[in-house]
């Protein structure tokens, strides 16, 4: 129905049957919407140099390198839809340079704990909070649940908070 009428130009017409029968309902629940954010803090250690980004499109990863205060450190950003995961690894090129504080967060709708039987993990809980038709109070809507683990190798983890926190690793 939709094509015909854009055919001819009754766009009006169209948008209707778009927002009737296709988007979601409330339309703040998008299809696509962001699970959360993950904040990587390290601390500065003087001027960046050498720095690159590349993306591998046989193996889909992403990479970011670059040189501060004498190491040279190394990003790596892949996800696999199969195992449900979005994999960060974080590396340097000397022992114990890794020094960071990790947070997952969300602008709405949840809260960030620290995963208790786990002080490698934070999980960001949550439910959308929905308007329907004309209701003035929002309704519960759809769960959802992400986790962060972090895998240090070497160094110290801890939990501060809702953040962990790495230092002197050489590789996470």
């Amino acid at each position: 129905q939709i094509r015909p009428l854009l055919f001819q130009n009754q766009a009006g017409e169209a948008t209707a049957i778009v927002e009737q029968d296709l988007l979601a309902v409330p339309s703040r629940i998008l299809p696509y919407q962001p699970l959360g954010d993950l904040i990587i803090r390290a601390p500065s250690t003087g001027e960046v140099s050498g720095y690159q980004r590349s993306l591998n499109l046989t193996t889909g990863i992403a990479v970011v390198q670059y040189q501060q205060g004498g190491v040279q450190f190394r990003r790596e950003y892949w996800s696999s839809v199969p195992d449900d995961v979005i994999v960060v690894s974080l590396f340097a090129d000397r022992a114990n340079q890794i020094n960071l504080e990790l947070e997952l967060t969300r602008e709405r709708d949840a809260e960030t704990l620290v995963e208790a039987s786990d002080a490698a993990g934070l999980r960001l809980d949550g439910r959308l909070m929905s308007r329907y038709a004309n209701d003035a109070t929002p309704v519960p809507s759809t769960r959802f649940v992400g986790r962060l683990r972090a895998l240090p190798q070497g160094g110290r983890l801890y939990a501060a908070g809702k953040k962990l926190i790495i230092e002197k690793a050489t590789a996470v």
